[in-house]
């Protein structure tokens, strides 16, 4: 039988996480707040309808959840870090959760940012704002 060449297509859309190593968490810890806030703009959307509705996504969202769900992961050494990404995101026009855990002291009672998700997006959108980060 012949055999058949399976050519993988690189995949147009991607989510990139963003986590804070500055916070010595634990690797299952960092994993966790990444894959909370990767799915957030589902639950957001799935929060959005009336029960028993479907929500809504736009193309590039939808290429991404039927596709390969590509994803990026970077780290940051400091909350600014973190929070300057963000606001990158928001300038360019992105769909970007925070991630965050309670914080007692030191912020007033306010919850610390730890990770944030851009997208899901074009690779080229999110490419500008992640560069110089390094991968996790």
């Amino acid at each position: 039988m012949p055999s058949v060449a399976v050519r993988k297509v690189a995949p147009r859309v991607e989510q990139v996480i963003v986590i804070r190593r500055d916070l010595h968490t634990t690797c299952r810890q960092a994993v966790a707040h990444g894959a909370k806030v990767a799915m957030r703009f589902v639950a957001e959307r799935m929060r959005s309808v009336p029960a028993g509705a479907a929500p809504e996504f736009d193309a590039v969202e939808l290429e991404w959840l039927l596709a390969d769900q590509a994803q990026r992961c970077f780290r940051v050494h400091s909350e600014d870090a973190l929070l300057a990404v963000v606001a990158r995101g928001r300038a360019a026009g992105l769909v970007v959760h925070v991630g965050t855990q309670p914080q007692s002291r030191g912020r007033g009672g306010l919850p610390l940012p730890v990770c944030c998700a851009l997208g899901p997006a074009e690779f080229g959108r999110t490419d500008a704002i992640v560069s110089g980060l390094t991968l996790w």
